[in-house]
């Protein structure tokens, strides 16, 4: 009973150490899959100057389009080309502790032009990346992944823009993700109380087996 008892302790222990070090969290990106708006969507495209959780910072706007109009969205009824009637951009202010990052999104482009449909996106302060159309559309969505960490914690602009020809034809993104992969102080994780009312029954059941077997 002495060991299994201890081989409990020590398994409850351990996950809460790694509930620490390796947590995932939700998605900081508001509107991230472009589904929300400030009443109904477009029925096909259109070029907006702020939707939820994006404002536009450079250009004619944020273009949405409709699923199936150019190409089919990578989830949901909705995705962004952010070459509208020009080259333009967005952005999103995002709050973020210390610790590691990763920004994830879907990126597909739209012509066989080379350098027609190049995406920039950045995390201000802290890196600045692009997404450069070296295949054709017919390879359909390519997932991006950025991984960074932060050092000071407060609020940084997250930041997509087109890069390529200026032509109206460009780039298509769509569910934007940025999520913390990791605790930056996980020592000071607390134990969930679910957690310490089983710590608690395991302790009360050692303390009734060692009475019983003391009777």
């Amino acid at each position: 009973m002495k060991r299994s008892l201890i081989l409990c302790l020590l398994l409850v222990f351990i996950a809460v150490a790694s509930n620490g070090v390796c947590a995932t969290y939700d998605n900081l990106v508001e509107n991230g899959g472009f589904e929300s708006f400030d009443g109904s969507g477009p029925g096909s495209w259109s070029v907006y100057k702020k939707i939820p959780g994006w404002t536009a910072t450079s250009g004619s706007g944020i273009e949405v389009e409709k699923s199936g109009v150019v190409v089919a969205s990578k989830s949901g009824d909705y995705h962004v080309e952010l070459d509208s009637h020009n080259n333009s951009s967005m952005t999103q202010s995002v709050t973020l502790g210390e610790g590691d990052y990763e920004l994830s999104f879907w990126y597909q482009p739209r012509t066989p032009t080379v350098g027609d449909n190049t995406i920039v996106y950045s995390v201000a302060g802290l890196f600045t990346d692009s997404m450069l159309d070296i295949r054709n559309s017919q390879t359909g969505w390519e997932k991006v992944t950025q991984a960074f960490s932060v050092e000071t914690a407060k609020n940084y602009d997250l930041t997509f823009a087109a890069g390529g020809l200026s032509n109206s034809l460009g780039g298509f993104i769509d569910d934007v993700s940025l999520t913390a992969v990791r605790s930056s102080n996980p020592t000071a994780t607390p134990i969930p109380s679910s957690l310490g009312l089983l710590l608690s029954g395991v302790a009360g059941f050692a303390v009734l087996r060692r009475k019983k077997v003391m009777n």
